[in-house]
């Protein structure tokens, strides 16, 4: 063991041990006290078993500004650890630094810091304590009793403040680094923020640390020990908490003009400072803008060489946003400094404009004085809080106090030795009129066009993708497998079972790792050169916009302040990234096509394309979106057109922020192709994230906008229970399929199987059997089980298309904007339903309401797509025109595609009779059902009870008075009108992780609405049918040489009404079907051969087949289908 000591400034012994806190150190073994008084008894970082790594620790103890700082680590690769103990301002504070690295495949994976400390010192102590995950800290109050065991401080624990006890107030804050860092909630990836406190004997034990995984990994934490209490809290760290989708949450906001703003300011208007505002004006008031209307950027202050002043800060790095809004006309130009330093020179805004002048500065006092010079105009000021100077590692200090061995290859001084520069941002956008944003009508919305996707042969891998992440997920740092024998061993791990992609996260937000971009380059270019030998594709996955605080984010966003969003409502900058900002956009997209050309991979999966709740205000965004429409968004915070979804001018901002991120991904897929037009982009989002509006219009998330560009569509399927939630989970595959009718996109399935082989078997066919890959976590085939990773005798999914005369409409326009009913529940009622009768079905979006897209269909379900176009409404009815059935649901047709509710019906020309789409009866049977069941129904009293001369074919009551099915031809074909929503009773949903099962079938309106689907779909079924149970689902596909029907035993499925369904598996999940199941489907011109494959046993097995006149009946054994089998029928 080597030792050194270093003094690094020669000091009065009185200047380096005045203080709280002081340290020693012999060798390896430290000590610390505390006001005179043992604190740190016992120090010691392990890996594996062996203290400080073992042979070959090293250890030094320095001073630095006399602070004594204590160092060990050890440079052996399997071993690499390093510890820092440091005082701190003169005593007053001991920081505790420590990190390790593991490459694959060593030994001594367990990484961890124990300190302990005497027991007697908290015997008794009260404590308050920060806890949680970043996004959601919240506080807790205990009590440490004197005979207390075991763990001592509640989960997940932050910080913790005690008193009352033998330490007094103390405050141990296990996240130095603060809540920015979303990854320091993960076991490893960062410096943890978290830390644990245990009773052991006479010591209490602080540790921190981890097993780091097989594949390699870090894990560090950094605390702070100084005397203190809670409240202390708030001035080492600049904000409580975090959530990535929001803005800063702590900021000063003010506004200076004489006229109502909204509640988010402070109306300071031209008062003067006082102790108690926290701010105001020093010397000579400026004087209010008259008559301003509301709105902070309406109304203003004016003067000439001002001064502004706010107190009682917390010294640290904030964002500093200036607004100014002239909508007077006032003379103005002007230099703004703080604290004499320049934010901006020479400022004019002229009549009728806004200006947004952003930077970001260290405020090292608590005091900022805003000087305005020259002939100012002031509307706003922000102070967002982005980090306080003790949170601050990694833009005017690193990680270390002291530079010396790096053990780990992320968090190294060296990282961040260059200078920041911190640029000016200046944007300037209208300042329209109030109330007149939306004056004439408004353009036509856009039309985008997509980048297409051809059927080139090098992308056919996606077809057939076996996908499996290949290490770390959200907290890898692209060390996994890095070195060549390990990635080697790992490609060839993944490939013997059956995996032909590997997905790789790591650095997600990759832009918030710059020192990481060159190493983390090389490393995919060696992984793509070893995948493509093995005949394997490499997927990236990188996050977009997130400025989250890993490694250094907040100092990249401090340094490209000017591409940041800015909230609409407070204009004030958030942490994410505009993906509008022409200069952000250049940026990435030049990053990438160098990134792909370098590097060769395949694909990349990018998240976080996607605009915030708060939405964007940005003047890019503001001004961009006036081109586009000719409609102003509103400045005016007080509006209260903004967010009101009943609201024409903000739905079509919401639609544009989607077609902002369509836009986004055609651009850059265009852009990309150019230099490997072989390359895939891949995304995904959940069953809820399609089937809902939350996403599309909070985020902008809405995967027909993302297909403009991206080429490989998915599915993260959130439900651990696939197999319980099989009624819903079938037809959501299904619905995702509109994506591949339109834009020709491959669809894939993520499987979370929670290490449950049957459940991850079921998952894997449900995707299979529509023609979709699967992305799962590999596992080794239990013993007994069918090792369907291996089936070989699988379709091509590239050359192999569905079979299907119906089409069900997944109506896009009614998910965002239905209104009174939602349009979820009558279409999936009848897919779940069509399902249990083997009736096959496509489901088509509304932008393939044309005559080109529709053409293979002989039937159309509109369902309660309430919200079509004009132009949609002509194709539906030229459809049927044409010789198509069209069926509608209650108020199909009643809004427009943004969701204003029609003058006139637009199927009334149809039908002729109206119908009222605001108001709803009661439905409670039918003429024909047997018994009473429950539904909504939608019809006007006809005067002359005629209907338009339609044929009523059911009624809603036994006396007939209430149509409930009507029929009405039109041109060679016909239209059907359900006037209740009896589909939306018979939808189950998708069942979460702990939830519990709530679905109990109405087997009244489930019988009715089965011999009703049979009529309807009859010339529409393609003249398929099976006697298969209604839980065995099937589907139909059809290649150039073969037809072939799919079969998936759900028989198992047996959920209880009130059962908790945590990732459950039946004993038996798949019995055997005890029956002959006989298939039947039009003749082929020629059959060679007809056999059943199946994971569940060996070979093919030759079925018997008969043809009977036009039809084949083939017939599949009993005990041929376990859980999944699939009839070949070659020509």
């Amino acid at each position: 063991m080597k030792c050194i000591f270093t003094l690094l400034c020669v000091l009065s012994a009185a200047a380096v041990w005045a203080g709280n806190f002081d340290i020693s150190a012999n060798g390896t073994e430290l000590k610390a006290t505390y006001n005179g008084k043992p604190l740190i008894v016992k120090n010691q970082v392990n890996t594996g078993s062996l203290p400080f790594g073992g042979d070959g620790a090293e250890s030094s103890f320095t001073v630095v500004n006399g602070n004594k700082v204590f160092n060990v680590w050890n440079k052996n690769a399997d071993r690499s650890i390093r510890q820092e103990v440091a005082v701190a301002e003169g005593g007053k504070h001991l920081d505790i630094t420590y990190l390790s690295e593991h490459r694959a495949f060593q030994d001594n994976p367990v990484r961890i810091m124990k300190i302990e400390l005497p027991f007697e010192l908290f015997a008794g102590a009260e404590y308050t304590a920060r806890v949680g995950r970043a996004s959601r800290v919240k506080t807790v109050t205990g009590k440490i009793a004197p005979d207390a065991k075991g763990s001592l401080l509640p989960a997940n624990c932050r910080q913790v403040a005690f008193s009352g006890s033998a330490i007094g107030n103390f405050v141990i804050d296990f996240n130095v680094l603060g809540v920015g860092d979303f990854i320091s909630d993960y076991s490893n990836g960062s410096f943890k923020g978290f830390g644990a406190m245990i009773r052991n004997g006479n010591t209490v034990e602080l540790s921190s640390g981890t097993t780091l995984p097989v594949y390699g990994g870090h894990v560090g934490a950094k605390w702070r020990f100084y005397e203190g209490t809670d409240s202390d809290f708030d001035r080492y760290h600049a904000i409580t908490h975090i959530p990535y989708t929001g803005e800063f949450t702590q900021k000063r906001l003010y506004s200076f003009g004489d006229n109502e703003v909204g509640k988010i300011y402070t109306s300071i208007k031209n008062a003067p400072f006082s102790d108690q505002a926290q701010a105001g004006w020093i010397g000579q008031k400026p004087s209010t803008v008259a008559d301003s209307p509301q709105g902070a950027y309406y109304g203003a202050a004016f003067g000439k060489d001002g001064v502004f002043k706010i107190s009682n800060l917390n010294p640290g790095l904030y964002w500093i946003t200036l607004g100014i809004g002239n909508h007077r006309g006032v003379n103005n130009k002007f230099s703004v400094t703080l604290n004499g330093n320049k934010i901006a020179e020479n400022l004019s805004v002229k009549k009728g404009n806004a200006v947004v002048v952003q930077k970001a500065l260290f405020i090292d006092s608590d005091t900022a004085e805003i000087k305005l010079e020259g002939n100012y105009l002031i509307s706003t000021l922000g102070l967002a809080a982005v980090m306080s100077n003790y949170e601050d590692h990694t833009i005017r200090r690193g990680p270390w106090v002291v530079d010396g061995y790096e053990p780990a290859t992320v968090f190294r001084n060296e990282h961040y030795k260059a200078p920041a520069k911190f640029p000016v941002s200046v944007q300037t956008f209208a300042l329209p009129v109030p109330g007149k944003e939306a004056i004439g009508k408004a353009k036509p919305l856009l039309e985008l066009g997509s980048a297409g996707n051809p059927d080139r042969p090098n992308m056919r891998w996606r077809y057939s993708a076996k996908i499996s992440a290949w290490a770390a997920g959200n907290q890898g740092t692209l060390i996994e497998y890095a070195e060549p024998e390990a990635m080697a061993k790992r490609l060839d791990e993944l490939k013997s079972k059956g995996v032909n992609a590997v997905l790789v996260s790591g650095m997600l937000s990759r832009h918030t790792y710059p020192a990481q971009l060159k190493r983390t380059e090389e490393f995919f270019k060696r992984l793509a050169q070893e995948a493509h030998k093995r005949n394997m594709k490499v997927i990236d996955h990188q996050d977009l916009t997130l400025l989250w605080n890993i490694d250094c984010g907040y100092r990249v966003g401090s340094e490209r302040i000017g591409q940041v969003n800015i909230a609409r409502d407070s204009m004030q900058p958030a942490p994410q990234l505009c993906l509008v900002n022409p200069e952000f956009k250049k940026f990435y997209q030049e990053y990438l096509v160098n990134f792909v050309k370098n590097t060769n991979i395949d694909c990349i999966m990018i998240d976080e394309v996607n605009f915030y709740p708060h939405s964007c205000g940005c003047g890019h965004c503001r001004n961009e979106f006036f081109k586009d429409t000719g409609w102003h968004l509103p400045v005016n915070e007080l509006d209260k057109r903004l967010g009101d979804k009943s609201n024409e001018l903000w739905k079509r901002f919401l639609i544009w922020h989607k077609q902002q991120v369509g836009k986004w991904w055609r651009d850059m897929k265009l852009a990309v192709r150019k230099v490997n037009p072989d390359f895939s982009f891949m995304a995904y989002s959940t069953h809820y994230g399609f089937t809902h509006n939350w996403s599309s219009l909070s985020l902008a998330l809405d995967l027909t906008e993302f297909a403009r560009g991206v080429d490989f569509l998915g599915t993260e399927i959130m439900t651990r229970d696939v197999l319980m939630s099989h009624r819903a989970l079938v037809p959501f595959r299904k619905m995702k399929e509109i994506l591949t009718h339109e834009y020709n996109a491959p669809i894939f399935g993520l499987v979370y199987s929670e290490n449950k082989w049957d459940l991850a078997y079921f998952g894997w066919a449900v995707n299979n059997m529509n023609g979709q890959s699967t992305w799962e976590t590999i596992m080794a085939c239990p013993q007994g089980k069918s090792d369907y990773p291996a089936f070989k005798e699988n379709m091509n999914y590239a050359e192999s298309k569905r079979v299907a005369e119906a089409a069900l409409l997944y109506p896009i326009q009614s998910r965002e904007w239905n209104q009174f009913i939602g349009m979820l529940g009558e279409l999936m009622g009848t897919a779940q339903t069509l399902e249990q009768l083997h009736i096959p079905y496509k489901m088509v979006g509304d932008m393939s309401l044309n005559e080109k897209s529709l053409k293979p269909f002989k039937l159309l379900f509109v369902g309660a797509a309430n919200c079509l176009s004009d132009a949609q409404l002509k194709a539906i009815k030229e459809f049927a025109r044409n010789g198509g059935n069209v069926v509608t649901s209650a108020t199909a047709g009643t809004q427009n595609e943004v969701g204003i509710i029609r003058s006139e019906w637009g199927f009334a020309d149809v039908y002729g009779y109206e119908v009222n789409p605001i108001r709803f009866k009661k439905l409670q049977s039918a003429d024909t059902a047997e018994g009473d069941f429950a539904a909504a129904y939608s019809l006007l009293p006809s005067a002359d009870s005629k209907y338009g001369s339609c044929k009523v074919l059911h009624y809603a009551d036994k006396a007939k008075k209430y149509p409930l099915v009507l029929e009405k031809s039109y041109g060679k074909g016909k239209f059907i009108h359900h006037a209740g929503f009896i589909g939306a009773p018979l939808s189950e949903g998708e069942y979460g992780y702990n939830k519990k099962y709530t679905f109990k079938l109405d087997t009244v309106l489930d019988k009715f609405y089965k011999e009703l689907m049979k009529k309807e779909f009859a010339n529409a079924d393609s003249a398929f049918s099976t006697d298969a149970p209604e839980k065995v689902y099937t589907t139909w596909y059809r290649s150039k040489d073969a037809e072939i029907i799919h079969l998936l035993n759900a028989t198992g499925a047996k959920p209880q009404l009130g059962q908790v369904l945590r990732a459950f598996c039946p004993e038996e999940p798949f019995p055997t079907v005890e029956q002959d199941i006989n298939v039947s489907i039009p003749a082929p011109a020629s059959v060679s051969e007809v056999y059943a494959v199946s994971p569940d046993f060996a070979g093919r097995k030759a079925l018997k087949y008969t043809r009977n006149g036009d039809k084949l009946n083939v017939v599949l054994d009993k005990g041929l289908l376990k859980a999944y089998t699939i009839i070949w029928i070659k020509k």
